[in-house]
Formats: C-alpha cells, structure tokens, sequence
C-alpha cells in the first residue's frame, strides 16, 4: 500500500494513491494541535504538567534561523537533510 507520490514517480501501473500529496502541497495547509475534547481522560494530568511550565516560560520553539536572504540556498538543502529538528527560518537582514 502506498500513501505518498515519491513511490509513484516512473511506475504508470501503481495503483493510485489514498492521499494525493501533491495537492495538499500545492494548497500549503497547515495543521497543528489535537482536540483536547478526544482525551478528557488526561486533562487533569495535563493541566498539572503543562500549566507549571508554561508560566515558567520553560518551553520554547525548537527553531533554526540563518540571517540574510542570500542564505536561503543554504537553508533549503539543509532543511531536507534533517540539519534542523524544528522550523527552518531565513531573516531578511
């Protein structure tokens, strides 16, 4: 079974795909988060886990960021070989 387009690319008898990543690139979605409403069971164990640190200021962004337009040929490839665990950010300088 395949789900992506990459298994596709030369194979003109592969069965089609159950998601069509090509559009969902072409539209740039973004999604993020979960329903809290799906996990009630846990929300008191959230609340006393994540409240604490949030009021700390503890959590923060997991970003890289590179300063200056001209470095974005040097962002992309490096975005596509994992050189970042979070977001990759290119500052105008």
């Amino acid at each position: 079974m395949r789900f992506g387009t990459i298994g596709q690319h030369h194979t003109p008898d592969a069965p089609p795909v159950l998601f069509d990543h090509a559009e969902a690139v072409e539209k740039s979605p973004r999604i993020e988060g979960f329903l809290v409403k799906h996990h009630r069971d846990a929300q008191e164990e959230l609340y006393d886990f994540a409240v604490p640190h949030l009021h700390s200021g503890a959590p923060v962004a997991d970003e890289a960021a590179l300063d200056g337009f001209e470095r974005i040929v040097e962002a992309f490839p490096l975005m596509l070989r994992g050189g970042n665990t979070g977001r990759i950010l290119v500052r105008a300088a």
